[in-house]
């Protein structure tokens, strides 16, 4: 796994904190509006959002060395939960509004994740997620049409 730290100072800098604060506002918002809408689903996502917030902000430890594989894991959680928003709904104007947020959040973590180590860094995070946790949705989808052929059965 490689680590890529984002810069803070000098001229780059200023770029990095405006990307950190804009990525730190979508997770906040994002969590809000999840928690907002009740049921343990919704709150589960929220508690997901800010673990996830937090793993990134943290500047020390295991998570700082960690930063690019989080940054994937934050994007991989933002598609997920859109995916899911899309195969059970609810589609209402506020749900319409977090997905925005969340493909802007998407659309921000992969700029920092750019700036701190290049597209090939980016990449480089994404082939190091396990191949055991690759093949996860792919057996979920088995299992889910193995479940629904039963019930149509």
């Amino acid at each position: 796994m490689t680590t890529d730290r984002v810069a803070f100072q000098g001229r780059e800098g200023a770029a990095n904190v405006g990307l950190r604060i804009g990525i730190v506002v979508m997770v906040l918002n994002s969590a809000v509006i999840h928690y907002s809408l009740g049921g343990t689903l919704f709150l589960l996502n929220a508690l997901g959002y800010l673990g996830l917030l937090v793993a990134l902000t943290l500047p020390f430890g295991p998570a700082e060395r960690l930063q690019g594989v989080i940054r994937v894991a934050l994007i991989g959680y933002a598609a997920a939960t859109i995916v899911g928003w899309a195969l059970m709904g609810p589609y209402f104007q506020l749900a319409y509004i977090t997905k925005g947020i969340e493909v802007l959040l998407i659309a921000f973590l992969v700029a920092e994740g750019v700036r701190a180590g290049g597209v090939k860094a980016v990449v480089a995070e994404l082939r190091s997620v396990p191949s055991e946790l690759r093949g996860v949705p792919t057996e979920l989808r088995a299992l889910a049409g193995h479940r629904l052929s039963r019930t149509t059965a």
